[in-house]
């Protein structure tokens, strides 16, 4: 609202009978129209009226004449405060660097399944936290304290009044192409606020505790009979002590003409920095605390989860109920349930079908990698039980800019490395491209335009790329802890 409070103005005679681009400057009510300052000068016509510098000042535009000035002292028995919170805000891809960074870590050397992790200070001191201050509640579900970097976290605070709270924006990402939920509400943990801090400025994200997809879908491969399912909710399964709850505090009601209500988040929330730590550590902490009593289940939550993503396998048919029924009993005594069942082997599915939540999804289930939408993703069809490439290439969008180029390049995703060739071609792209010296939102030179919109349209190709996902091993010809070494000619020349 502008202004906060109706004021007292000096206005010119002249000025009083002028067409005002707002006649109830005066009145406080909701702002119609922001410009920017690259505007301003866009909408300035000829007129200017000035008084006694106690007076308003009077501008001629396009819209209407506008006032600037002094509108005489506020009451100063009279409190104001002003408080902004943001409750919705639109959702957009993430940023060039973000995406590009992510390809190139992704291409980077791969560490060894083996490879001893050494955490940081910071790792380890949320570790610390997290077994200090674990506890489970009667039902078995985990309660966590959000690990702060500060002994005392009440600096971040957005409103110091005697409770000290955050409270955080949200807004709606909708995924039509999810086969469960479709909507899903994101928090911005990372909004500053009034005092130049948010909530994610002092949470730790802790370790890496899962490991990287290449080697789950290594081993995935090792396995004639494979399974897969995953989490229902993961985050929404693990409790927020309560001493917390009130950093994760929101507005929110159900239509416009009810009340607004002050509601606290009491589980882990989806937009804040800790949350896949502390979802993955309680996970696997499930695993340590009931693995005694269901040793199937206990090796593959520590090795076949990627975030909540099962992908895990068997030989028998036999061994993959058992698989099942420890899995799902020993989630379900931490609170967590497995839904969207899928298998190669339709026997097994048969059998683990009644009572339980199978994958309707017919072909192909692309498999999890991150938020990033992707051009190019590995999907597994279940059916054949074959790997293949789901391509989603957007409409060409012009002019072709370097900024569109290293963007559509970095959602390449090849995680073992499949599509070496492919991925090389790219990379030798993007230097040719920095090497024009061209800003981000040139367009490219007609010799590279033309050479990358044939390697654009030829990206179709790989949807006839097929991959068996089971190697043909067994348990007799499988090696303890193989070593995978790679060899290589060079030529000098």
């Amino acid at each position: 609202m502008l202004p906060e409070r109706k004021v007292m103005a000096n206005v010119l005679s002249t000025i009083s009978s002028l067409a005002l681009a707002d006649p109830s400057f005066d009145t406080p009510n909701k702002i119609d129209l922001l410009l920017g300052a690259e505007v301003y000068g866009q909408i300035l016509l000829e007129g200017l009226i000035r008084g006694s510098p106690s007076q308003l000042i009077a501008q001629n535009t396009r819209l209407g004449w506008i006032l600037s000035g002094q509108v005489g002292e506020i009451n100063q028995s009279e409190t104001c405060h002003n408080t902004i919170v943001t409750l919705h805000s639109t959702s957009t891809l993430t940023d060039e660097n973000t995406i590009l960074k992510k390809f190139w870590d992704l291409e980077a050397e791969p560490k060894g399944v083996n490879d001893k992790v050494y955490l940081t200070p910071e790792e380890q001191k949320c570790e610390e936290i997290f077994k200090g201050t674990t506890k489970r509640d009667e039902s078995g579900r985990y309660i966590v304290h959000m690990p702060f970097r500060s002994s005392d976290p009440a600096y971040i605070v957005q409103d110091r009044d005697k409770e000290g709270s955050v409270y955080l924006p949200h807004h709606a990402v909708i995924r039509n192409e999810r086969s469960t939920t479709k909507l899903r509400i994101v928090f911005d943990a990372s909004c500053v606020g009034s005092n130049g801090v948010s909530l994610n400025h002092d949470l730790m994200v802790g370790p890496r505790l899962q490991p990287e997809l290449r080697h789950i879908i290594m081993r995935w491969r090792c396995e004639s009979i494979c399974l897969v399912a995953d989490i229902i909710k993961m985050y929404r399964q693990i409790r927020v002590c309560n001493d917390h709850t009130d950093f994760q505090r929101i507005l929110w009601r159900e239509n416009p003409d009810v009340k607004i209500q002050v509601l606290r988040h009491l589980r882990v929330t989806f937009g804040t920095s800790s949350a896949p730590y502390l979802a993955v550590r309680s996970l696997q902490q499930l695993a340590q605390d009931e693995g005694a009593e269901f040793p199937l289940a206990k090796n593959r939550v520590l090795s076949d989860f990627y975030m909540d993503d099962l992908m895990t396998g068997c030989q028998t048919i036999e061994e993959g109920v058992e698989t099942y029924k420890q899995i799902s009993e020993m989630l379900k005594r931490g609170g967590f349930q497995l839904q969207k069942w899928a298998s190669n082997n339709k026997v097994l599915l048969k059998l683990i079908e009644d009572g339980q939540q199978i994958s309707q999804t017919q072909g192909n289930m692309e498999l999890k990698t991150d938020a990033i939408s992707k051009i190019l993703g590995l999907s597994w069809d279940k059916d054949n039980d074959e790997f293949a490439y789901t391509i989603q290439l957007n409409e060409l969008d012009l002019p072709v800019t370097k900024r569109k180029v290293i963007s559509d390049i970095a959602r390449l995703f090849d995680p073992l490395g499949w599509l070496a060739p492919i991925i090389i071609t790219a990379k030798v792209f993007i230097q040719r491209i920095w090497m024009t010296g061209i800003e981000w939102d040139a367009e490219l030179p007609a010799h590279l335009l033309k050479e990358w919109l044939d390697f654009r349209k030829n990206l179709s190709n790989l949807i006839k790329f097929r991959l068996p996902r089971w190697i043909n091993s067994s348990k007799e010809n499988q090696v303890v802890a193989p070593r995978i070494r790679r060899g290589g000619i060079c030529s000098h020349y």
